[in-house]
């Protein structure tokens, strides 16, 4: 049996892998410095219709 995963699974796993080192990991830093300033909740401004 083969349980490797399929090329389209292996072929997400890279473009994942890659998001996270280009956007997610570098951002963590800043993510920790708001956490420590109280910072990292803004209000959410509704733009839909009620």
């Amino acid at each position: 049996m083969d349980f490797g995963y399929s090329p389209r699974a292996s072929e997400l796993q890279g473009r994942m892998r890659s998001f996270m080192d280009e956007y997610v990991f570098p951002a963590e830093a800043t993510y920790d410095r708001q956490l420590a300033e109280g910072t990292t909740r803004t209000p959410c401004r509704r733009s839909w219709p009620s």
